[in-house]
């Protein structure tokens, strides 16, 4: 049997404005319940790396969660933040894709993904994280729930 380490931290994601776009144009509410909802159980999760399929080839940063058979959500989890007083694990959404990506679409997420975490590990003061949080509009797993409810109702 594994040992699979929990997380007292709170969990939270913020959506890049190529993620929304990207999700809007699967052009299907079917799939695009199907990834807010991969979003939220992770969100709603005390062990969010999990969730974590693997690192993209070639890319230093950048991650990949599945969502069913086709689906990928690239993005960068980042745990426990800020360092010295972990109160947050901070996910970044970059994009969702059916499976069909191209390497320079990769490449420019990995470099966004990078600077994401150099942005919010440069910050050790939970006041100035949850001050970026703010003004990234993070979602929390409440948020992303009101957001499916709404979807399907």
């Amino acid at each position: 049997m594994s040992v699979v380490e929990l997380s007292d931290e709170e969990n939270v994601a913020i959506l890049a404005e190529t993620f929304t776009d990207s999700l809007a144009a699967l052009n299907d509410r079917d799939r695009q319940l199907a990834v807010l909802k991969r979003l939220y159980a992770l969100l709603d999760s005390s062990s969010p790396q999990h969730f974590i399929y693997e690192t993209v080839t070639g890319c230093e940063e950048l991650q990949v969660i599945r969502v069913g058979d086709d689906l990928r959500i690239f993005c960068r989890l980042v745990m426990g933040i800020p360092e010295g007083d972990k109160h947050y694990n901070v996910l970044f959404a970059f994009y969702v894709d059916p499976h069909e990506y191209d390497r320079g679409t990769l490449q420019r997420l990995d470099a966004a993904a990078r600077n994401q975490l150099e942005a919010l590990g440069s910050l050790d003061e939970l006041e100035s994280v949850e001050q970026y949080l703010d003004e990234h509009n993070a979602f929390t797993g409440d948020d992303l729930d009101d957001r499916i409810d709404r979807m399907q109702g």
